[in-house]
């Protein structure tokens, strides 16, 4: 018989708050992340604005001579993993028989370093040598690495890259493990640092951003509103601990919610055409309710992918009207990420742990900015206000951007 998964502990590094109350706080009062650019010179580009982490200090997490070699990619994914691990109570100097596995989830190398590694070569181009910790630097292994020195995670280890659903495909993965009983505890999670010169070119030539808009930073990112008009970037990380629940229970942790179910389908991968969209979505769902022994009805919300793009955002309506059928009306649905923008990877991470706090709060996050319906988009997205709603289950739809999909299922423990 499978084994069971619970959440023990999160840890979150966003641009809406780092740590876990600021976090809630923040996506409880419908406060957004999103403000102007200030990485780099953007007086050359249509987009202007991203959702930067403000006030992180990575010498409170990582010694100063890592810092100095490794990135801003690295330095979140350490942050988050070691608030996650002092979460749930488990240090490295307490590991017993079962080392936990680590599994990180990443949308690409980390950007940054390769940028600030061109950088050093350009300036000694009389001299070209490459920076000692360069290649380290620029592995998308690297924040694993990292990570696991820190917390002295040697035993399993792994990195995921999928895109978007990178993060959300690492949670699945712990999940499996810990029913296999292969392992207790896994820490999983993933991290981004997409504010970057070359990131930000490759989606506006793709269309996704949402670009030469007057409206206020704070204003862009609006989901399933009518005047959507495209993405966001944003940069974090979020990381949990998962544990099987018996071995939870024997050490009296602090349990947020069983994961209960989860599915991930590539079917579609690298169609953005409308209908594989739509049931690339709806598929994954289907087979994470399916893979909890849940019918639709017992779903008290959704989580859902909200990407403030017109036709994504139209596509996910569907199929959450084709999965609920009439309930679909009644069911609350919101997008935190109308506050956070779009952090790829580490998306998934976040909506988790923003669903886990839900459970324990009975409180949804709002979708903010949703001030025009869409008759295409007709559905409760609790509009604009948290809301207080008692909440046993939630359904997570993540969506990548090249056509693959992830979903979750978590419930309150024996709800």
């Amino acid at each position: 018989m499978a084994k069971r998964c619970v959440v023990t502990g999160v840890g979150v590094v966003s641009p809406v708050g780092i740590g876990k109350e600021s976090f809630w706080k923040s996506l409880t009062a419908g406060r957004s992340g999103i403000g102007p650019l200030t990485y780099f010179d953007t007086s050359k580009l249509s987009v202007h604005v991203a959702g930067e982490v403000k006030g992180f200090d990575p010498s409170k997490y990582i010694t100063e001579d890592r810092i100095g070699v490794t990135g801003r990619y690295t330095h979140f994914a350490v942050a988050a993993a070691k608030m996650a691990v002092q979460d749930a109570g488990i240090f490295p100097k307490n590991w017993t028989d079962s080392t936990p596995a680590l599994v990180v989830g990443t949308t690409s190398p980390p950007v940054d370093s390769i940028e600030d590694q061109v950088r050093f070569i350009l300036q000694n181009e009389d001299s070209p040598r490459a920076h000692p910790y360069g290649l380290a630097a620029v592995c998308p292994h690297s924040p694993t690495v990292e990570i696991s020195n820190a917390l002295g995670l040697f035993d399993s280890t792994c990195t995921i890259s999928t895109v978007c659903t990178s993060g959300m495909n690492a949670i699945g993965a712990g999940l499996r493990e810990i029913r296999a009983g292969r392992r207790e505890t896994v820490v999983a999670g993933a991290t981004e640092s997409t504010i970057v010169l070359f990131t930000f070119l490759g989606y506006i030539s793709a269309g996704l951003m949402a670009e030469n808009t007057q409206m206020a930073p704070e204003k862009i990112m609006r989901p399933f509103d009518k005047g959507r008009h495209g993405a966001v970037l944003s940069e974090g990380s979020a990381f949990v601990v998962l544990e099987e629940l018996e071995h939870a229970r024997m050490r009296g942790a602090n349990i947020y919610g069983e994961i209960a179910g989860f599915a991930s389908m590539d079917r579609f991968r690298g169609s953005m055409r409308t209908l594989p969209v739509k049931q690339g979505m709806l598929n994954t769902m289907k087979a994470a309710l399916a893979d909890a022994r849940m019918q639709p009805a017992r779903v008290d919300y959704v989580c859902a992918n909200g990407v403030s793009t017109q036709m994504l955002d139209k596509m996910e309506t569907l199929a959450l009207k084709e999965l609920f059928g009439e309930y679909a009306y009644r069911l609350p649905i919101s997008a935190i990420k109308s506050m956070l923008g779009i952090p790829n990877s580490s998306v998934g991470p976040m909506e988790l742990v923003s669903a886990l706090l839900t459970l324990q709060n009975d409180i949804i996050p709002p979708t903010i900015n949703y001030e025009e319906p869409d008759p295409d988009c007709d559905l409760d997205y609790v509009p604009n206000e948290a809301r207080w709603n008692r909440v046993n289950a939630v359904l997570l739809n993540n969506h990548a951007l090249d056509g693959g999909n992830a979903a979750l299922v978590i419930k309150r423990l024996n709800a």
